[in-house]
């Protein structure tokens, strides 16, 4: 059989309106096993042993008390002394830790083990279905099982990170968004990722890269800034509602101690073991990726050059958001090195 009657075939499977279910729903039930498995892996595991570790308890309660009230404790008088510089408007997952333990009998450290558990499910299951979406169920699976792999080391350095489970899935589900081109759903998507952290505010640039070739500049320009209007506007909101919070950051002086922590760690570098070969497979991919998966390269490089700058670059739970802008182009890399093609069809 030719390639192009293989195509065919494979095209007049997925019109079938039975095919599809049949095809993957092993593979989902499958998916959502290993979720299960990966969450509470790292949620009971590796984070009893360090974020969710007892001897923390007290900082975690002090430091959630002093987001929810806008107010440093006496005797402090910089929120970067605390390591939350910026942290007073992340407001969404502490009011909801904080409306979970006033409503039942959960401490706070139970709500936000809950909150951040459910989180990460949810993480895992939009991670796959993204990827399979793009390059079917087999990439999917291992998307998800390389994204368990690496998951480990974003419970490190910090005691308090309640917000970046939940951010990281506003990513995923703002790029499964993009990807059906359903701006509104997007819309409300960024809305919740802005009050949980406001590092999504830059999302909007990813839709332009993934749309302007197709929808043309002015349309893509409408949409996109559209979109960043709502993002700087409740950025704005936020600091006029908690203000104070944020405090001028040194970008010669973080970045000076980023390149340091490089040094110090080397082969072991946390961003270097997490991103290194989804870097390496989407830049081997990048030529021969669409628009879509280039649009995640091109963001991941400025949110790369935006946290080298601001923040402390070796802590890789606030850098999975460019894991997730790069597995479209890795998976295209993986494709070009396996010589496996794959029949994706965007909406």
């Amino acid at each position: 059989m030719s390639e192009t009657a293989i195509s065919d075939s494979r095209a007049s499977q997925q019109d079938s309106p039975n095919a599809p279910v049949r095809r993957t729903l092993p593979f989902w039930l499958l998916a959502m096993a290993l979720s299960f498995s990966i969450t509470l892996i790292n949620q009971v595991w590796v984070g009893g042993l360090t974020i969710y570790s007892p001897n923390k308890a007290p900082q975690r309660e002090q430091l959630h008390q002093i987001i929810l009230s806008n107010r440093l404790p006496d005797g402090v008088q910089s929120w970067t002394t605390l390591g939350a510089n910026g942290l007073n408007v992340r407001v969404l997952t502490v009011w909801t830790a904080e409306g979970l333990h006033r409503s039942t009998a959960l401490s706070l450290d139970d709500s936000y083990w809950i909150i951040e558990t459910g989180a990460l499910f949810l993480c895992c299951v939009l991670l796959f279905s993204l990827l399979q979406s793009l390059a079917g169920p087999y990439f999917a699976l291992g998307g998800l099982l390389y994204f368990g792999s690496v998951l480990p080391l974003t419970y490190l350095f910090h005691y308090f990170q309640p917000w970046d489970k939940p951010s990281l899935a506003a990513w995923l589900g703002s790029m499964i968004c993009a990807h059906q081109r359903k701006w509104l759903y997007l819309a409300a998507v960024l809305t919740v990722g802005m009050l949980i952290k406001y590092d999504i505010l830059v999302f909007p640039i990813f839709v332009f890269f993934a749309e302007f070739r197709r929808t043309g500049w002015r349309k893509t320009i409408l949409i996109a800034g559209a979109l960043l209007c709502l993002t700087v506007s409740i950025y704005l909101l936020l600091n006029w509602m908690v203000p104070n919070g944020f405090e001028p950051r040194p970008v010669t002086f973080r970045l000076l101690q980023n390149f340091s922590m490089v040094r110090q760690y080397s082969f072991q570098y946390p961003p270097l073991l997490g991103l290194g070969v989804a870097w390496v497979l989407a830049a081997f991919g990048f030529r021969a990726a669409d628009d879509y998966a280039r649009a995640g390269v091109l963001l991941s490089v400025i949110m790369t050059v935006i946290l080298l700058l601001q923040t402390e670059f070796y802590e890789l739970r606030a850098d999975m958001p460019i894991l997730a802008l790069l597995l479209p182009a890795s998976v295209v890399g993986v494709q070009r090195l396996t010589h496996f093609e794959v029949v994706a069809r965007r909406p």
